[in-house]
């Protein structure tokens, strides 16, 4: 699996939920290619899953990918809450 964590600049925002997110999947025991980037890069970016804290519509280029959004980058238990609701829904876990 493939993961894009996403923000304007691709630095420190999507740095903390990446590191948020690394731990989400440990904890579940799936291996998955992890990566934060820019909003530029991510739209040419394939991946499964795009977590973003960008308020306006994301819309990665041709990808399929599933996009979650996360309103308040401090809240842990959100981006867990949405994560664990992907993977369940997708039959990760």
């Amino acid at each position: 699996m493939n993961v894009s964590v996403v923000c304007s600049l691709g630095l420190g925002t999507s740095f903390l939920l990446r590191l948020q997110t690394e731990q989400i999947f440990k904890a579940h025991g799936i291996h998955a290619q992890i990566q934060h980037i820019d909003l530029m890069t991510a739209r040419s970016t394939a991946s499964d899953l795009y977590i973003t804290t960008i308020n306006h519509e994301f819309a990665p280029l041709g990808n399929k990918g599933t996009v979650v959004l996360i309103e308040n980058v401090l809240d842990s238990e959100e981006l867990k809450e949405k994560v664990d609701f992907y993977l369940k829904e997708n039959g990760y876990v």
